[in-house]
């Protein structure tokens, strides 16, 4: 490996003691994802990588075996882990960070909301699943309020009859001759359709909030709406009993 002359390429002692404890937080990746996020950032700004790399992205490479995207998400996900005490990982700040910077805080409270209430701590697919809920504003409290626990949508069934249409289909497909490459999937195509259906079952409306008793207007349990999905629902009921 080349180095690169830089002018002021020489570290002073100052900074090579400053290079050597940013790198020594790196090794001990189990000190935590804020610490090593913190150290590359503090590298890359102060480029004290330059006494023997010409680059961030050299210095990556070569010192860690590292990918610039996988370190650019350790620096950006320790920046958002700095703001919200709890996150614990590269996944679960790689999913915040693409939250709505004025809504993290609110996604991870209700990531950790949806994880207490199972006596688990949180995960990434807490908090995908949390960022995906509708808001208090995306929930559109000014309509009036109908009672979709009394008259569900058809589209429900529909999606329900066309899972069973899917899987009627694929049964068929697997006895046929030209199914034979499919039949190797069988069980990951049944672990997901089953999936679909759980998920659909458990997001369609269930009954009215309690924590608002459905008037809806500025209730962050419903989001507005005055009504549930089971899921959430059981999880308000129980936390409450």
């Amino acid at each position: 490996m080349q180095t690169t002359d830089f002018s002021d390429a020489t570290l002073d002692a100052y900074e090579e003691q400053e290079l050597r404890d940013h790198e020594s937080v790196i090794k001990d990746g189990l000190r935590g994802l804020v610490s090593v996020g913190r150290a590359l950032s503090e590298i890359r700004d102060k480029r004290l990588y330059r006494g023997q790399y010409a680059s961030f992205e050299e210095y990556l490479h070569e010192r860690w075996q590292l990918g610039r995207a996988y370190a650019y998400r350790l620096i950006s996900g320790s920046e958002v882990a700095e703001r919200i005490p709890g996150l614990a990982n590269e996944a679960q700040a790689r999913e915040m960070t693409r939250v709505p910077f004025s809504e993290q805080r609110d996604v991870w409270d209700r990531a950790k909301e949806r994880a207490v209430i199972e006596g688990r701590t949180p995960t990434a697919q807490d908090i995908k699943a949390a960022a995906g809920e509708p808001t208090i504003t995306t929930a559109r409290p000014d309509r009036e309020l109908e009672e979709p626990w009394v008259e569900l949508c058809p589209l429900w069934d529909d999606a329900l009859t066309m899972l069973t249409d899917l899987e009627d289909t694929l049964k068929a497909l697997y006895a046929d001759s030209q199914g034979c490459w499919l039949v190797a999937h069988e069980e990951n195509c049944r672990s997901r359709i089953g999936d679909i259906r759980s998920t659909i079952k458990h997001s369609k409306p269930h009954a009215g909030c309690p924590m608002c008793a459905g008037l809806g207007a500025k209730c962050e349990a419903c989001r507005g709406r005055g009504w549930l999905p089971k899921g959430r629902y059981d999880a308000i009921m129980q936390a409450n009993s």
